[in-house]
């Protein structure tokens, strides 16, 4: 999640002087502990190359991935890529990808959620989304990529907007405008959460903030699909903005 990086017992890698070595890397461990095809490598690696069988250009990023990690790690970790006939698989010994510990932290609070238990379930989904920082390997491209990136957005959309009704429910205004804020970064036709939005500035006073939010939603929503915000959403604008009229008072913050 977030800029890639590697430690090893405390001590992050340096040496990805050879970009390939890097991707190999990166796509061996979100399938570690399996052999994966030199087909499937060479598609992941370089997608638009037509592969061949005489082709070099995995057994050099290969050979380049293991002299880092040979030089990185101390003689008895257990962090080697090995080989068979059809294809290549990383053998690793104690591990922590934050991708595991993100899917894991989500299935803690749905199983907390279901059971009822809302303070294990907002630790847990909390936690999660620490976890997601900006998404899956930002500044990095790959087809492979992209697909884990919109696989991790996916899951972590129900799990910001579980928190963002839960803090509407307690009236927590801050945590409600922040999980809102993530949620619409994902996904900036949510329409759920720009109500939310305009609820949470309504409540605060904030009229133009409640009107820019609201135009936002609908510019969204017309120029990408050709539709209205619904009536709902224009329901809980017109009662922000009737509140205003009411109390005559506008709060800045």
């Amino acid at each position: 999640m977030g800029r890639f990086s590697v430690s090893i017992r405390g001590r992050e890698i340096h040496q990805w002087r050879a970009g390939k070595a890097r991707n190999l890397f990166q796509y061996l461990i979100v399938n570690r502990g399996r052999v994966v095809p030199k087909l499937k490598l060479y598609d992941a690696l370089w997608p638009r190359r037509e592969w061949s069988p005489h082709s070099s250009s995995l057994k050099v990023a290969v050979h380049a991935l293991r002299r880092i990690l040979e030089s990185a790690a101390d003689a008895d970790l257990a962090l080697s890529i090995g080989h068979q006939d059809f294809g290549y698989i990383l053998h690793t010994g104690k591990i922590w990808v934050d991708v595991d510990e993100f899917e894991a932290r989500l299935e803690e609070g749905r199983a907390a959620a279901q059971a009822g238990d809302k303070a294990a379930a907002l630790a847990a989904y909390s936690s999660a989304m620490h976890l997601y920082q900006d998404g899956f390997l930002i500044g990095e491209s790959a087809d492979w990529i992209d697909e884990q990136r919109e696989w991790c957005k996916a899951l972590a959309l129900p799990a910001l907007t579980w928190l963002a009704e839960e803090a509407f429910a307690r009236d927590d205004l801050n945590d409600l405008i922040r999980w809102c804020r993530r949620i619409i970064e994902i996904d900036p036709y949510h329409e759920r959460a720009y109500q939310l939005m305009i609820m949470a500035h309504g409540k605060r006073g904030n009229l133009g903030s409640a009107r820019r939010w609201y135009g936002m939603c609908m510019t969204r929503l017309r120029e990408d699909f050709g539709v209205e915000p619904s009536e709902f959403t224009r329901q809980i604008y017109q009662r922000v903005l009737r509140r205003r009229h009411q109390t005559g008072t506008i709060v800045a913050r």
